[in-house]
């Protein structure tokens, strides 16, 4: 009954939920759980950890929760810099500064983001590489 209550008053004092002040990272969860490479590894799970992948190999299921934790942050972490590229930021230093991850990730995935054509570098401006929505 502590923990409820506990619970119950940490919540009271954070206030009313405003989704509109986490519009973008409710966007990137939301195109990350709608997104293929989840469904994928959501869908191969089962079949992975009770059967085995296609060499013959079972997973045990602790060892893939971890990889899909793994995968699902990196998803969660492009959809979100894919965001606020397409609201018009198109600096790493600046998406950074909106996201606050570390430049060296969001070069990396920047990187992805070509790859799969989410994303373009458009030029330099002032000696910076800027990038745009595709």
């Amino acid at each position: 009954m502590e923990i409820v209550t506990r619970v119950t008053a940490s919540i009271k004092n954070q206030g009313k939920f405003d989704p509109a002040t986490l519009e973008l990272e409710l966007d990137a969860a939301e195109m990350t759980l709608d997104g293929e490479t989840t469904r994928w590894m959501m869908s191969k799970q089962i079949k992975t950890t009770s059967q085995g992948d296609i060499y013959g190999r079972k997973w045990d299921v602790g060892r893939y929760e971890a990889i899909l934790d793994s995968v699902m942050e990196r998803e969660y972490h492009k959809n979100l810099i894919y965001l606020v590229i397409k609201q018009g930021v198109t600096s790493i230093e600046d998406v950074s500064n909106r996201i606050g991850l570390d430049l060296k990730l969001i070069s990396h995935l920047v990187s992805d983001l070509e790859k799969a054509g989410r994303v373009k570098f458009t030029g330099m401006t002032e000696k910076i590489p800027a990038f745009a929505a595709v």
